[in-house]
């Protein structure tokens, strides 16, 4: 195998090492599944080999490790030589697993770091999985070849009380070792590292204290975007800035000695070595970013563990990534692979056409404006009478809606332009009101629109930016809006249990836009993921 790209300056012979060493495992890989005669002993594995060896493969140092985009593979030679055969068998397998569940394409706009550690859960776990099946023991061959791992509950522990680790991690100290402001360059950036970068990348390798993986997963949380709305619900959110999974630190006279770390709220993921760029949005939205008085001086819950890649925005569209792993699935079948049950069944989730929210507005509007009829008998065309005809007119009916925007402050700025652009598929005979809400709906900010265009749309101003609470809104409606043929919501879906508990169907269509992604159930209604 030979790199199809070298990124920097790196030395020749370091890249033919690297080159060698994963031209041994993927030719292992190539084997039948029940080889057991070659390399690590494990068996070959024909449907990574046909997912990972076709695609390019770069080298780079400016990542730790290893990543994908769904479409190259990105290595960084040192990790690739140092790490043994066994070891790299396992990173090959983690890599393909998130190309084949597609994680990089169904991220959304959740919290970057949060999401990784979902989605590693879940291809450690598969990885896992296929070891067993190999009749191998997961946790010591993980263990002495990757390095030591957290299971899903001992994490969730970890989240409701970091200041007491679980078993086996008391060695882990809230606070400490933090990362600084350094943003280090995406894996497929083509430069060097500067001597700050490089010595800051070090630390990150010798900062992780464990990797997410899980031996005995649950079967109901085989699916990463319920593994992140479990953890999502345990992170501490400010009630008034709306910031996410800042601790604060006990009473007890302990001190951040990694420096204030309060804006490492909802989306700031500027220090986690992932890639993922975000903007502004990532302060403190009420306070301006790390002076909060109620949520400052907290720290990264994010700087304890670490992931096996680097990962990295997908540049592949979910049709091609879906013909590939299906090409993959049926060489490895010739083969005499062995393809996971669970694996078809999950690319056809993935892949099955979907009921937009767009067909559901359609039929709304249609059902709308029917009306009692196309007719109105109430009133009478004018020409006809001279004759003595009564002939009704036409019912000219335009779609009434109100539409609920949620401007909290774990929605960013990005989210809020986006859920609107949405509204555009409603079409001219269609107007309504825009109300922004947060805590408080502020039914005097809301804006009236005539026609769904983008025009009427950059009408809307936001206001609030504090917590969350609904419920107000499906209870007052139509005494501040009017009549209204449905109700759209857009929303994160990040609400608390308490504001579903007061929320009272009000007998219309509702339709909830989500725009992080996250798997929401609405109280009533339907639920659309546009980032799905």
């Amino acid at each position: 195998m030979k790199f199809s790209r070298i990124i920097g300056k790196i030395d020749d012979k370091l890249v033919s090492k690297a080159e060698d060493k994963l031209s041994q495992v993927f030719l292992e890989l190539g084997t039948r599944y029940n080889n057991e005669h070659v390399g690590t002993g494990l068996g070959g594995d024909p449907l990574i080999f046909g997912l990972m060896y076709p695609i390019d493969h770069i080298c780079t140092l400016n990542m730790p490790t290893a990543a994908t985009d769904g479409r190259r593979y990105f290595w960084n030679p040192k990790f690739v030589i140092k790490t043994s055969r066994t070891g790299l068998r396992i990173i090959c397998s983690h890599e393909a697993w998130h190309a084949i569940y597609m994680h990089p394409q169904r991220r959304g706009s959740r919290i970057p770091k949060l999401w990784n550690i979902a989605v590693d859960y879940i291809v450690n776990s598969t990885c896992m999985e296929d070891l067993k099946a190999r009749k191998q023991n997961p946790h010591d061959l993980f263990t002495k070849e990757v390095g030591r791992y957290m299971p899903l509950k001992a994490y969730a522990a970890l989240l409701k009380d970091p200041f007491h680790p679980p078993k086996g991690f008391e060695d882990l100290h809230p606070g400490f070792d933090q990362d600084p402001h350094i943003n280090l360059p995406r894996p497929n950036e083509d430069r060097e590292l500067t001597p700050k970068e490089q010595k800051e990348l070090e630390r990150r390798e010798k900062a992780v204290k464990f990797y997410y993986a899980d031996p005995d997963l649950e079967e109901e949380m085989k699916r990463p975007e319920k593994i992140y709305d479990m953890l999502y619900n345990l992170l501490p959110k400010c009630p008034k800035c709306g910031s996410v999974g800042i601790y604060k630190f006990p009473k007890t006279g302990q001190k951040n000695k990694g420096g204030n770390k309060s804006d490492k709220n909802k989306g700031d993921e500027n220090n986690s070595g992932d890639g993922d760029e975000q903007g502004d949005d990532s302060k403190c939205p009420g306070c301006g970013g790390g002076n909060c008085p109620e949520c400052g001086g907290g720290f990264d819950i994010f700087g304890f563990g670490g992931t096996l890649d680097d990962h990295m925005d997908t540049e592949e569209s979910e049709e091609k990534l879906a013909q590939r792993i299906s090409d993959a699935m049926e060489a490895a079948k010739k083969m005499a692979g062995h393809v996971p049950a669970a694996l078809e069944d999950e690319l056809g989730k993935l892949t099955a056409p979907k009921v937009t929210w767009q067909d559901i507005i359609r039929t709304r509007l249609i059902k709308a404006r029917a009306g009692n009829g196309r007719n109105d008998w109430t009133r009478f065309r004018t020409r006809p009478m001279f004759a003595g005809l009564l002939v009704p007119k036409r019912r000219n009916y335009f779609a009434h809606f109100g539409c609920l925007l949620d401007t909290s402050g774990s929605m960013s700025k990005d989210d809020m332009a986006f859920g609107l652009s949405q509204l555009c598929a409603l079409d001219e005979r269609a107007e309504g009101t825009i109300v922004p809400a947060d805590a408080q709906i502020y039914w005097d900010k809301a804006v009236k629109i005539k026609k769904a265009d983008q025009e009427e749309i950059m009408k809307v101003k936001v206001y609030g930016r504090g917590g969350t609470k609904f419920a107000d809104f499906f209870d007052d409606y139509e005494k501040n809006l009017g009549h209204c043929d449905f109700l759209i919501v857009i929303t994160d879906g990040f609400l608390l249990d308490s504001d579903f508990s007061e929320m009272k169907n009000p007998g219309k269509d509702v339709i909830w836009l989500i725009t992080s992604g996250s798997a929401f159930n609405p109280p009533f209604g339907r639920a659309f993921d546009l980032r799905g």
